[in-house]
């Protein structure tokens, strides 16, 4: 979380937590999601079939843990900042894909969280 956001939260009285559970996205489960997108990545139009999981995985992880992080954020709102994110990852050797080519996961994973029961999605 951006230490402006977070200073943000400590004035409104509330936590990172706290609006995720509002929200309905506190119980993400890392491994559930991950266990989802292992089995269905290759099923998206954005994949390339030469490249494995491992390599949309990061991508994936950086869209449901930032969704579950800023719950009162819409996408478009924060793709900027997600982008940004990516390429400190890239930069760390942690992640092999350019954003344009992570963004779509990404997104699909931040996209499926909206549409979990519980949540109202933006």
């Amino acid at each position: 979380m951006d230490p402006e956001d977070r200073d943000e939260r400590r004035e409104r009285g509330g936590s990172e937590s706290e609006g995720a559970r509002a929200r309905g996205l506190a119980s993400v489960d890392p491994a559930a999601e991950d266990d989802y997108w292992r089995r269905h990545w290759n099923s998206r139009p954005y994949t390339d079939r030469d490249r494995d999981y491992e390599h949309y995985r990061p991508a994936y992880r950086l869209g449901w843990e930032s969704r579950h992080r800023y719950p009162d954020r819409s996408w478009e709102e924060l793709e900027p900042h997600l982008a940004n994110e990516w390429d400190r990852h890239r930069d760390r050797g942690r992640a092999s894909l350019k954003w344009d080519e992570a963004r779509l996961a990404a997104r699909d994973a931040w996209r499926r969280l909206e549409q979990k029961p519980g949540d109202t999605g933006r």
